[in-house]
């Protein structure tokens, strides 16, 4: 009985090291796994951001090269037929939507159908475009510096008449999103530009004043 109680005791001294160090193991498994776990993420981010990148500048291609032409397309045709209404609306962005106000001359919405095929071709075009961009998949930052301007300047002429195509808010919903999106950004550089120029005249003007003979004012 007293070998027992001496083995058992023996064992129980044992156990502390033991779990001790089994303890340790563990808190060493747990921190390799957290390690490895933070190492993947790090690598799906790099990996993310890289077929962002290659996406954003393959989608800037598309734009230059298939986009553009239809575009210019679009813009012969609406010359050709002596359509030129659209470049008289004016666009606003107010808070999270985008305002159009129509020209106070009358217009006749009917002469568009004229055109009706290439402006449905660079609808279509700049639709799948965009997509990538509002939904996140490829940069729309990045596409911006290069392709802001003229993403906007198309707009300004087909907004007019995707945003009434889009009352849903389903139809070209991508193509109208990016719009406010670089709208608004183009605007406020625009507007900040402006503001610099201004402090800077403010800057270069030296006050003077005369003063009243007889005091010190």
């Amino acid at each position: 009985m007293e070998i027992i109680k001496d083995c058992l005791e023996f064992l129980y001294f044992l156990s502390g090291p033991a779990i001790a160090v089994i303890a340790y193991l563990a808190l060493s498994q747990i921190k390799v796994a957290k390690e490895q776990m933070e190492e993947q993420k790090r690598s799906l981010r790099v990996s993310s951001k890289r077929d962002a990148l290659k996406l954003t500048s393959e989608q800037v291609t598309v734009y230059a090269d298939k986009i553009i032409p239809l575009q210019s397309a679009l813009k012969i045709k609406l010359k050709g037929e002596e359509i030129n209404f659209l470049d008289k609306f004016e666009i606003e962005f107010e808070g999270d939507s985008i305002k159009v106000i129509p020209p106070k001359e009358d217009f006749d919405l009917q002469e568009l159908i004229k055109a009706g095929s290439e402006f449905v071709s660079v609808a279509n075009a700049m639709e799948s475009f965009s997509t990538y961009f509002a939904s996140g998949v490829a940069d729309e930052k990045i596409a911006y510096l290069s392709l802001g301007s003229t993403f906007c300047d198309s707009m300004q002429m087909m907004a007019p008449i995707l945003i009434p195509l889009s009352n849903d808010g389903r139809r070209f919903s991508a193509t109208l999103r990016l719009y406010y999106i670089w709208g608004s950004r183009l605007e406020a550089e625009t507007l900040e530009k402006q503001k610099r120029d201004i402090e800077k005249k403010l800057s270069s003007k030296k006050q003077t004043s005369v003063k009243v003979v007889g005091t010190n004012a």
